[in-house]
C-alpha cells in the first residue's frame, strides 16, 4: 500500500508526484482529481497544480513489487522443491542404510579372509615340518644306502671265518653306525633354538575381528621353541615378523637394523630346526600396501610343480594378490610353470597366455614393476635352472645387509 496510487489503487510507476502534505499520485490520477476538486484525496488539504513535486523512484530490487501471478509460480517451484527434498532425504536415508549394509559384509569379508590367511599359514608350517621331516628320512635312507654299500666292500674282504661270527660283526656295526647316523640327523639345538632371539611380532591386522588370534599363533610357536617376545619395541629386539614394510613400525625397526622376516620365514626354520637367513622371496615384508597388491584381480594357474614346490609358488601368488587355479581358461592371466610339458601348457599356449617360471612370481613380491609383457623376457623363459627360487639380491639388499652384518659380527 505503501507503493500504491490511493485514487486508481495500482502501483506507482514512472510519472510519481507528491502533494505538499506528503501523499503519492499519479500524475493522471492527481492532475484529474484537481479538476474536479483542489484538495489532497488521502487528507483533504487545499492544493493546486503548481504544489506538486514531481519524484524519481530509485531503480532497486528493493522497491520492486513482485505481482500476484509470480507470487504464485513462486510458491508452486518451492513446493516442488520441498517435495524434492523430502524424496531425497528418503534417498539419503536408503543409500545410508545400504552404505551399512556394504560396510557389515566388507568387515565379514575382511574376518573370512583374515581367518582364511590364518588358517593357510598353519597349513604352510604343516607344509614346513612335513617337508622337513621328508628330507631327513631321505638323508637318513641315503646314508643308510652309503653304509651298507661300504660294509659289503668291507666284508668282501675278511678273512674267511664262520659265516656266523660275521653276521653278527656286521649287524654290531651296523647298529653303531646306524645309531651315529640319527646323532648326526638330529640337530643339538632342536629345543630352544631360537633361545638367542628377541622377536616384535608386528600385528598389521588388530582392527580386524581375529586379528589377536594370529597374533597369539605366532607368540606361541616362537615360545615353543625358547623365543623372547617383546610386547613393546626395544633396542634388546633382534627380529621383527612383519608381512609388509608399508608400515611405521616396521619403517622403524629397519632404520634401527632389525632384521625384519615374515610368518613363512619363522615357518620354515621352524621346520629345519635352526635359523637361517631368509632364502625364498615370501620370507621378506612385500614392499606393497594391502590395499594396493601387484597380483589383485589376477588368475594365475600353477602347474608342473611337485606337491611342496607348488604349495610355496601358490603362496606367493596369494601374497602378490591372486586367485590361484590349476586349470587354464581364457580367464587365465599368467601360468607359472617348471617345465614346457604337458595338455596344461599347450592349451596355454594356443589360448597366447603368457607362460614363466617362478622367478617371474618372486620378483614380483620382492618389487619388480613387472608387466605381461615382460614375460617373454629370457629370464623368465628359462625352465631349466638350478635353483628357480632363488631370489634377486639386489632387490632385498636392504633387508639381507642386516644378517651379514650378524654373520660377521660372529666370525669376529
Amino acid at each position: 500500500k505503501m507503493f500504491c496510487c490511493v485514487i486508481c489503487n495500482k502501483l506507482i510507476g514512472e510519472s510519481t508526484y507528491s502533494t505538499p502534505c506528503g501523499h503519492v499520485y499519479h500524475f493522471k490520477c492527481i492532475t484529474e482529481w484537481l479538476n474536479r476538486s483542489p484538495t489532497c484525496p488521502t487528507c483533504r488539504t487545499n492544493v493546486l497544480h503548481n504544489d506538486l513535486i514531481k519524484l524519481f523512484m530509485p531503480e532497486d530490487k528493493r522497491y520492486k513489487i513482485t505481482p500476484k501471478e509470480e507470487l504464485d509460480s513462486l510458491m508452486k517451484k518451492s513446493q516442488l522443491l520441498e517435495k524434492k527434498s523430502i524424496s531425497n532425504a528418503h534417498i539419503l536415508n536408503d543409500m545410508k542404510k545400504k552404505l551399512h549394509e556394504t560396510q557389515m559384509i566388507d568387515k565379514k569379508y575382511n574376518s573370512e579372509k583374515f581367518r582364511n590367511m590364518l588358517l593357510k599359514q598353519e597349513m604352510y608350517e604343516l607344509q614346513s615340518l612335513n617337508l622337513a621331516e621328508l628330507n631327513k628320512i631321505s638323508n637318513f635312507k641315503r646314508e643308510k644306502g652309503h653304509f651298507l654299500k661300504t660294509t659289503n666292500n668291507i666284508q668282501s674282504y675278511l678273512p674267511n671265518t664262520s659265516r656266523v661270527n660275521v653276521c653278527n660283526k656286521n649287524k654290531v656295526t651296523e647298529k653303531i653306525e646306524l645309531s651315529k647316523l640319527q646323532l648326526q640327523l638330529k640337530p643339538s639345538t632342536e629345543k630352544g633354538f631360537l633361545s638367542d632371539c628377541h622377536f616384535w611380532i608386528v600385528n598389521e591386522h588388530k582392527e580386524l575381528p581375529g586379528g589377536s588370534n594370529r597374533l597369539y599363533f605366532n607368540e606361541q610357536r616362537v615360545m615353543e621353541h625358547g623365543g623372547i617376545l617383546a610386547y613393546r619395541y626395544s633396542n634388546e629386539v633382534t627380529h621383527v615378523i612383519c608381512n609388509s614394510q608399508k608400515n611405521n613400525e616396521v619403517f622403524r625397526a629397519l632404520s634401527d637394523h632389525k632384521k625384519c622376516v615374515t610368518d613363512y620365514w619363522l615357518s620354515d626354520i621352524i621346520g629345519e630346526k635352526k635359523i637361517v637367513e631368509p632364502w625364498l622371496a615370501h620370507h621378506f615384508p612385500i614392499p606393497y600396501s594391502y590395499n594396493n597388491l601387484p597380483c589383485e584381480d589376477y588368475q594365475i594357474a600353477i602347474v608342473n610343480f611337485n606337491k611342496n614346490d607348488h604349495f610355496r609358488v601358490k603362496v606367493m601368488a596369494e601374497i602378490a594378490g591372486a586367485c590361484v587355479t590349476n586349470k587354464v581358461s581364457h580367464n587365465t592371466h599368467v601360468v607359472i610353470s617348471q617345465n614346457l610339458e604337458g595338455e596344461i601348457i599347450k592349451r596355454a599356449l594356443t589360448f597366447k597366455i603368457p607362460v614363466v617360471n617362478v622367478q617371474w612370481i618372486s620378483d614380483i613380491l620382492l618389487g619388480e614393476k613387472i608387466s605381461f609383457h615382460d614375460s617373454n623376457k629370457i629370464k623368465y623363459q628359462q625352465f631349466e635352472l638350478c635353483d628357480p627360487f632363488s631370489i634377486n639380491a639386489v632387490r632385498v639388499s636392504h633387508l639381507m645387509e642386516f644378517f651379514k652384518e650378524n654373520v660377521m659380527s660372529k666370525k669376529k
